[in-house]
């Protein structure tokens, strides 16, 4: 799998799973397909996040070229608190494949070794078993049950410290 920075120009790629019912039920507050202009504007503050920050999401591709889906850190607020979030979205195609695993730890690694990120949660809904499972996967703890976006969610934590040890 290869990955690069998002750019403006990849808003086909992120229609693909933003626009589809089944990633929706995991992705938007409601649970619906996100509309293009949706698309639109989380593109356009990908993009800026990378420009401000040196770090975000990426675009990842099979090695055959396939579109795999995106994964990527931003800055974010959990429960009014500044963290920076490890976030993911795979093609439904691809779900079950260890893609979304695959992409998650490659961005670990950046975040970690090359962006110098002390710390990064994730989260997702509860029954949301396969998400949970790639973020066990890639070393991070569940810490607690919250509420993001008006809906219950679990918290996961790692710190540098811990994937590192995890790495040696």
């Amino acid at each position: 799998m290869t990955g690069r920075p998002i750019s403006i120009g990849d808003f086909s790629r992120l229609r693909w799973i933003q626009g589809d019912p089944r990633a929706a039920a995991t992705l938007t507050p409601d649970g619906k397909p996100m509309d293009e202009n949706g698309t639109r504007q989380a593109l356009e503050r990908w993009a800026q996040h990378w420009s401000r920050e040196g770090f975000g999401v990426w675009i990842f591709s099979r090695k055959d070229g396939e579109f795999a889906g995106y994964a990527g850190v931003m800055r974010t607020a959990v429960e009014g608190r500044p963290e920076i979030e490890l976030l993911y979205a795979v093609c439904p195609a691809m779900w079950g494949t260890g893609a979304a695993t695959e992409m998650s730890a490659a961005v670990l690694r950046y975040a970690f070794e090359e962006a110098g990120i002390a710390e990064l949660v994730a989260f997702t809904l509860p029954a949301n078993t396969g998400s949970r499972r790639v973020m066990e996967k890639c070393g991070l703890r569940f810490e607690r049950d919250i509420i993001h976006a008006g809906l219950p969610h679990v918290l996961y934590r790692i710190t540098a410290e811990e994937f590192a040890a995890a790495h040696a």
